[in-house]
């Protein structure tokens, strides 16, 4: 797998198609472009990794990847964060029961609530699968030669980690757990530290007692 592959898929996500996620998930501009940022080299890590475990594996992921070539979004689409179709099993295919523990993780590193995560993944790994889809078949790769393209993709995934982001290791995954935890109980804590009410909700609630006293002083 070239950097030209993994250039493709950052560009796919533009700064307006993130502001537009952020938008409905109601997430910061900042939490989405970090969670994006994570998903995708940890992403790449699981396929990478999937693909070069056993035969059955690696014939899985050239598979869904064939696939996704054909029914990935070519151009952005916020609709595709709740896709109940094409590619919505792709988090359980790639990251198997670890799923969970891969969305608390890139959540504890992005401040987003974890259910927004989870939405998210559903956007990026088919657009990932899609890209990894198109070189496949533009380059007329066999299951062979694909797997082997993406054994040799270490240096091009870690090029695209962000500095402060540590991949998720997987092998330990209670300690890892526990440190997220702690890093997702905060972020929530921050949330609502932060939360302001509205200065339009004092008025309504005046206007709604004020009109509850005009109708019982009428009885």
């Amino acid at each position: 797998m070239s950097q030209l592959i993994t250039q493709s898929i950052r560009d796919y996500f533009t700064d307006e198609f993130k502001n537009a996620i952020s938008i409905n998930l109601d997430e910061t501009v900042v939490g989405v472009s970090k969670a994006i940022a994570s998903i995708i080299p940890t992403a790449l890590t699981a396929i990478a990794d999937k693909s070069a475990a056993n035969d059955y594996s690696s014939g899985a992921i050239f598979d869904h990847a064939s696939q996704a070539a054909h029914y990935y979004s070519t151009s952005p689409d916020v609709a595709q964060l709740v896709n109940d179709e094409a590619g919505s099993n792709l988090p359980t295919e790639i990251f198997g029961s670890n799923q969970n523990l891969v969305i608390r993780h890139i959540a504890a590193y992005s401040g987003m609530k974890p259910i927004s995560v989870s939405s998210l993944i559903l956007l990026v790994l088919p657009i990932v699968m899609g890209k990894l889809g198109e070189k496949l078949q533009g380059e007329n790769l066999s299951r062979t030669d694909f797997a082997s393209s993406l054994s040799s993709s270490k240096n091009s995934i870690l090029s695209m980690v962000p500095d402060d982001y540590e991949l998720p290791d997987l092998k330990t995954p209670s300690i890892l757990a526990k440190a997220d935890n702690k890093k997702i109980h905060a972020s929530a804590l921050a949330r609502q530290a932060n939360f302001v009410i509205p200065q339009w909700i004092p008025v309504v609630l005046i206007i709604f007692v004020v009109l509850l006293l005009i109708y019982f002083s009428r009885l």
